[in-house]
C-alpha cells in the first residue's frame, strides 16, 4: 500500500504545537508500524509536568538524575495496546537550545526529509525536550539527535548536521558508536554467542589484483570431494565487520542452517557498486574462477550468492541478472533500487520515482535463473521503501523466485546484522 499525506496538531498541556508529517507508513499487510503520537502521551512526563508545576527545578533535576540510571528513550505500555509501545526521545537542552530534532530512525519513518517534521517538544520552563512515537513492538532503529539543527532537508548533501548520539542510551554500535532501540520484539540473532575454536571457520587476508578480500572457509574445510557453496559479500571489511559476516556463517554452519560454504569479502567503490559493467566482469571473470581454484568454490551458479547492503544490494542484484552464468543467488538489504546511470543522486531535487533504472530493466528483459532474497526497512525514507517495493514487484511480474521482507527499522546495520543470517538460510537452507 502506498503512503498517506496527513497533518496534525499535537496539544502538549498548555502548548499547542504544529506539527506536520510527511507520511504514514504501514506494512505488507495493510498494518501500521510506526506513527505520531497523536493523542496518547508519556505518563512519565505527565507526572514531570505536574511535579514541576509544584516543585520546579528540583523535579528536574530529579528527572535527568532517574534518567541518567534507567537510561533513554522512554519505552512505556499503552493501554489496550499490546502490539506496540510508547517510545519518547530526551533531550537535556542547553540554554542556547532553539529547536532540536531527532535524526533517523522512526522519526525518518514518520516525517520523511524534513526534520521540521522530527522537532522535538520544549516543556515550558525547563531543559527538557520530548517528542513521542507509537512504535510496534518489534521495532529496532538507529538515531541521533541535533540541538539547535540547520533544518537543511536530511537529503541535502550541504546539510551541515549537529547529530550526535544520545548520552542518555548505553545502546551502541561497535565500531561507529551510533545509538540505537531495539523493542522487546525485535528478533535476536542466535549468532551472539562466540563459538568454540571446533566449530569457528577459518579467516584468511588474500588480494588479487590490487584488490584486499577476506575469504572465509569453514571448519574441516577439504580441496576434493563436492565443492563448496560460494558466498560473495560487497563492499568489504566495514560491512563484514559491521554485518559480523564471519561469525554468522560459522553459527549457521554449525546450527544446520545453511552448509559448509566458502566466502569472499571484498570492496567495491561508490561507482563501481553503482551497475559498473566492469566491477561485475571482476567479480565473475577473475573472483568468483580464483575462488574456484584455490579455495574449492562451487562452479553452480545456483549455489553462488552475491550479497551486500544499500549500494551493495544494486550492485549486487545488478551482477546477477547480467551474470546469471556465475551467480544465481541474490541477497539485497535495503537495496539503492532508485539509481540509474544518468541520476544526480539527491543533489538536484531529482524525483526518485523517475529512476530505477534496473528494475526499469528487469520489466523489459527475459528472465533469467536468479533467485532474490529483498528486504528493506519501513523507516526507511519513502523513496527507498517504494523502489524496493516496486522492485519487488517487477520480479514478481517476470515470474522470478524472490523472498521479499520488510523490517521494522531503517536503514542501519543495526538491522542489516541481525537479517543477514535468514537471507542466506533462504537461498542456501535445505
Amino acid at each position: 500500500m502506498n503512503s498517506k499525506l496527513l497533518a496534525t496538531t499535537l496539544v502538549v498541556g498548555s502548548l499547542l504545537a504544529p506539527v506536520v508529517l510527511s507520511q504514514e507508513v504501514v506494512d505488507s499487510t495493510g498494518v501500521f508500524p510506526f506513527r505520531a503520537a497523536q493523542d496518547v502521551f508519556s505518563p512519565r512526563i505527565a507526572r514531570l509536568r505536574a511535579d514541576f508545576a509544584m516543585n520546579g527545578t528540583s523535579a528536574v533535576e530529579a528527572f535527568w538524575h532517574e534518567l541518567a540510571v534507567s537510561g533513554a528513550p522512554l519505552v512505556e505500555p499503552i493501554p489496550n495496546d499490546s502490539e506496540h509501545s510508547l517510545v519518547t526521545f530526551l533531550w537535556r537542552g542547553s540554554r542556547a537550545a532553539e529547536n532540536v530534532v531527532i535524526t533517523d530512525g522512526v522519526s525518518i519513518g514518520v516525517g520523511g526529509a524534513d526534520p521540521l517534521n522530527s522537532r522535538m517538544t520544549r516543556l515550558d520552563g525547563t531543559s527538557v525536550w520530548y517528542r513521542s512515537y507509537v512504535v510496534r513492538n518489534d521495532g529496532r532503529f538507529t538515531y541521533a539527535l541535533s540541538e539547535n539543527d540547520p533544518l537543511a532537508l536530511f537529503t541535502d548533501p550541504a546539510r551541515m548536521s549537529n547529530s550526535m548520539p544520545d548520552p542518555l542510551n548505553s545502546n551502541r554500535l561497535p565500531i561507529i558508536g551510533q545509538t540505537y532501540v531495539a523493542l522487546p520484539e525485535a528478533a535476536s540473532r542466535s549468532w551472539t554467542v562466540r563459538l568454540t575454536p571446533r566449530d569457528s571457520g577459518e579467516v584468511q587476508e588474500q588480494e588479487l589484483n590490487g584488490r584486499d578480500l577476506r575469504v572465509y572457509t569453514p571448519p574441516a574445510f577439504h580441496e576434493s570431494g563436492e565443492a563448496y557453496p560460494l558466498v560473495l559479500t560487497m563492499a568489504g571489511g566495514f560491512y563484514a565487520d559491521m554485518v559480523e559476516v564471519i561469525p554468522t556463517l560459522n553459527h549457521l554452519i554449525a546450527e544446520g542452517r545453511i552448509p559448509p560454504v566458502v566466502a569472499v569479502v571484498v570492496s567495491g567503490t561508490g561507482d563501481e557498486l553503482s551497475c559498473s559493467p566492469e566491477f561485475a566482469q571482476f567479480l565473475a571473470d577473475e573472483l568468483v574462477p580464483w575462488m574456484r581454484m584455490n579455495y574449492h568454490a562451487t562452479a553452480r551458479p545456483e549455489r553462488t550468492v552475491i550479497a551486500g547492503s544499500s549500494r551493495g544490494g544494486l550492485a549486487s542484484a545488478c551482477t546477477a541478472v547480467h551474470r546469471p552464468d556465475v551467480f544465481g543467488k541474490v541477497l539485497s538489504q535495503s537495496g539503492s533500487f532508485w539509481w540509474n546511470r544518468e541520476y544526480k543522486s539527491r543533489e538536484e531535487g531529482d524525483d526518485l520515482s523517475s529512476a530505477e533504472l534496473l528494475t526499469q530493466e528487469i520489466a523489459s528483459m527475459d528472465r533469467v535463473p536468479v533467485a532474490f532474497y529483498v528486504e528493506v526497512g519501513l523507516m526507511e525514507f519513502e523513496g527507498q521503501l517504494d523502489t524496493n517495493r516496486r522492485f519487488r514487484d517487477a520480479l514478481a511480474a517476470k515470474g522470478y523466485e524472490v523472498d521479499y521482507r520488510e523490517f521494522n527499522g531503517n536503514h542501519s546495520y543495526v538491522n542489516w546484522r541481525e537479517t543477514f543470517g535468514e537471507g542466506l538460510v533462504s537461498l542456501l537452507g535445505d
